[in-house]
């Protein structure tokens, strides 16, 4: 597989992941600031989606 294909999936995923682990800390007690971290969780999944779709070569 091209090795610049496997990279922008790569750096989508990670962008991804970033994304999740600031919600999870957003979320954290004491003061958890839920709206700001679930507009994270939807931009995880954006980005995931964006990954998959890159290696499958489908426009987005």
């Amino acid at each position: 597989m091209d090795e610049a294909l496997l990279q922008a999936v790569r750096n989508w995923l990670l962008t991804a992941k970033a994304d999740l682990e600031s919600a999870e800390k957003l979320a954290e007690p004491p003061n958890p600031i839920l709206e700001t971290a679930v507009y994270h969780c939807q931009q995880s999944a954006e980005k995931a989606i964006k990954g998959f779709l890159t290696l499958k070569a489908q426009r987005f």
